[in-house]
């Protein structure tokens, strides 16, 4: 089982004995230490928190399985389709049905577990196997962290990581984020060209954050472009827009973060 942070799973609470499907990867190890009430853990530990984030705790990689496992998927779940014809990922998916025993559905024999979704704006439909869950369909999660600071700063440099965007970047098409209060760390700063996404240019900063096109433009306070958190919905041109970015209403549940300006700036 591989894990990153920010991945949601399923949590089993050794008291209940009951599963939780709202838990969410918070923090990885990246070296054995002792953690929260002088518990022993080894590298590649993680920190889950479920239940409503009313519940935390640490499983060690030996646990992984019997403790945390994968998110599964139930009737209503947001999710993230992969779109073939397109190469990219929509994140406007719900799951409309799941088999509960192998059938043939739209002329196809699918499996107990496959799932139904319907996604880009509820015009089209398709089955998935669970062969196919990671590759084609990945669960959203709701959870804000009230420190979202914290989140993005948890993850481990030696796990996945990339190197920040300065190292062979395009310093020639930059752009500035000016941060304000309230807004997370990682948004604020200068970003560089750093690769392509959707035949757009992708600009990433020193602390992680990125800057990406998904039908518009979006900002994002990691290197992942499933999710974002800033957003421009009207801005589909070529380059980055200008101006006020506003903070999506997943990501600012708690109002919490206000808008941030972008603006384009020649090389340093």
């Amino acid at each position: 089982m591989s894990v990153a942070v920010g991945d949601p799973v399923c949590v089993l609470s050794r008291s209940s004995g009951t599963w939780h499907r709202d838990g969410v990867i918070v923090k990885i190890l990246v070296e054995a230490t002792t953690v929260e009430g002088e518990q022993p853990m080894p590298a590649g530990a993680v920190k889950v928190i479920y239940d409503g984030t009313k519940s935390a705790k640490w499983v060690p990689p030996e646990a992984f399985g019997e403790e945390i496992r994968e998110a599964d998927f139930q009737i209503g779940d947001g999710v993230s389709v992969f779109v073939r014809s397109k190469g990219l990922w929509i994140s406007d998916g719900f799951v409309e049905q799941v088999l509960e025993e192998a059938a043939k559905v739209d002329e196809v024999r699918m499996p107990a577990g496959a799932i139904k979704v319907i996604y880009q704006n509820k015009e089209y439909a398709k089955w998935i196997p669970p062969e196919l869950f990671g590759d084609e369909v990945k669960v959203l999660r709701s959870y804000v962290p009230e420190n979202v600071d914290e989140l993005v700063y948890s993850v481990p440099s030696a796990i996945g990581a990339e190197k920040p965007a300065a190292e062979g970047a395009d310093e020639d098409d930059a752009c500035i984020v000016s941060k304000v209060a309230g807004a997370a760390r990682a948004v604020g700063g200068r970003y560089v060209r750093a690769g392509v996404h959707n035949e757009r240019p992708k600009y990433k900063n020193g602390s992680g954050g990125i800057i990406f096109f998904d039908f518009w433009w979006k900002m994002n306070v990691k290197d992942d472009v499933l999710q974002w958190c800033y957003e421009v919905k009207t801005a589909t041109g070529e380059e980055v827009p200008c101006g006020t970015w506003n903070c999506t209403r997943f990501y600012n549940k708690s109002g919490s973060h206000p808008p941030v300006e972008v603006k384009k700036t020649p090389p340093a």
